[in-house]
């Protein structure tokens, strides 16, 4: 994080996790679709030497009163299921969830406004998008604004839509964002094969 000593990540996180809670519903320990679609999160989180943040043992749940933010951790089924090789409860909570399967690649800040005056400081990340969710999500490029207080994201803006079809396939996949010395941004394309430059309105 720029004018910090705090380094940050995307994490693009794990496929098909088995349902994790004997909870008399059948589903524990099978892969269930529904539930898939939304575990684990992916994560935008500052990370600490030393730090513990689940993986593989332990997951983040977004199902929680914080939502998105600060989840708590539950077991993984395969790696997990007894509690005997990681104390969920113990290990670091990521800082900020993303919806599972958007697939974070590329992670870049801002600190000086270069988008909107609105956004002192920020993070661009892009999202290569999913591949076996029930329905598509992911592939754009999103803005996480930043509380300069806090040193925390406060929440997630759309920024660069639209490389959806509406039949929902696709016609390109963002791999990474870079600011653009002269104002805006570029978005990197391994699907279309393209680097795209964003940039910022300028009124007359």
């Amino acid at each position: 994080m720029p004018g910090t000593d705090t380094l940050w990540v995307a994490v693009n996180n794990r496929d098909n996790v088995p349902y994790p809670f004997d909870d008399g519903t059948g589903r524990y320990g099978k892969v269930v679709p529904e539930y898939v679609d939304n575990h684990p999160p992916e994560a935008l989180t500052s990370v600490r030497a030393g730090g513990h943040y689940g993986w593989p043992f332990c997951n983040s749940n977004p199902d929680s009163p914080g939502g998105l933010k600060h989840m708590p951790l539950d077991r993984d089924y395969d790696m997990n299921r007894d509690g005997s090789r990681a104390d969920c409860a113990s290990l670091d909570k990521t800082d900020q969830g993303i919806q599972a399967h958007s697939a974070p690649l590329g992670l870049t800040f801002f600190d000086n406004a270069e988008l909107t005056p609105a956004w002192k400081r920020g993070a661009l990340v892009a999202y290569h998008g999913s591949w076996n969710r029930t329905e598509r999500t992911g592939y754009k490029v999103t803005v996480f604004p930043w509380d300069l207080a806090t040193n925390q994201p406060t929440g997630e803006v759309d920024l660069v839509t639209g490389f959806k079809n509406p039949d929902l396939s696709v016609w390109g996949r963002p791999v990474d964002v870079a600011l653009n010395p002269r104002g805006g941004f570029f978005i990197s394309d391994d699907f279309a094969g393209a680097i795209y430059l964003v940039e910022p309105l300028r009124l007359p």
